[in-house]
């Protein structure tokens, strides 16, 4: 994906742990967004 975000944006992601949630707390980890 490529999408520009600012890393220091605080990003509130609901259903976190659900399938969908769950997919973008990955890829914000990987893409050093924690």
């Amino acid at each position: 994906m490529k999408y520009s975000f600012n890393k220091d944006t605080k990003i509130y992601v609901a259903g976190h742990k659900g399938l969908i949630g769950s997919a973008f707390m990955r890829f914000f980890e990987n893409n050093d967004y924690t």
